[in-house]
């Protein structure tokens, strides 16, 4: 960061060497957060409950989640939106909170970001091909409501091709293609 003043050169507001170690230190808490706020997530996930108040169910019963109504909310919508691939969602700011805590930065962070988002909606995708159990109280499949449309999306456009084996070839491809788009956006590919 530089002081600039008309007609004057621009000097460093900070040495050099402290300005490195503060934005060293502001990643490696940057990254704990992001560590945190995703164990969190999870807890939030594993403690919800079909009864607990949330956006999409009303009701006055006490609220089970660990997290409060705030978890319920949180997890509940992860659920309606992903289905089980929510727990995916949080893998990935977790990866990056480890990698900032380790490295204090992100190795092609940008396209490693783009990549996690697609590949979290293909799992989403590849879930809502399998059957959901009789329990299964969300109005969506396995895979939430975003899995369910690109299960739809897919499935209908290889339906043109190949009519009797769309959804097995659908399921085939969302869940190659996603695990081999995780692996990259999390730096294995």
């Amino acid at each position: 960061m530089q002081v600039e003043r008309p007609g004057v050169e621009p000097r460093p507001f900070l040495p050099a060497s402290l300005e490195e170690r503060l934005l060293g230190w502001l990643m490696k808490m940057t990254g704990t957060g992001l560590v945190l706020a995703a164990l969190a997530g999870w807890l939030a996930l594993m403690t919800w409950s079909a009864s607990d108040p949330s956006l999409t169910h009303a009701t006055s019963g006490a609220t089970r989640n660990l997290f409060g109504p705030i978890g319920a909310i949180v997890s509940d919508l992860a659920l309606q939106t992903f289905g089980f691939a929510a727990i995916v969602a949080f893998l990935g700011p977790a990866w990056a909170g480890g990698e900032l805590m380790l490295n204090d930065r992100l190795h092609r962070g940008r396209p490693r970001t783009i990549l996690f988002l697609i590949a979290l909606g293909v799992l989403a995708g590849a879930l809502s091909s399998l059957p959901a159990p009789a329990t299964w109280t969300l109005n969506h499949g396995l895979g939430g409501a975003f899995g369910d449309l690109v299960l739809g999306v897919l499935a209908g456009a290889l339906s043109l091709v190949f009519h009797g084996k769309a959804a097995a070839l659908s399921a085939f491809l969302l869940f190659a293609g996603g695990m081999t788009l995780l692996s990259a956006a999390l730096g294995f590919g």
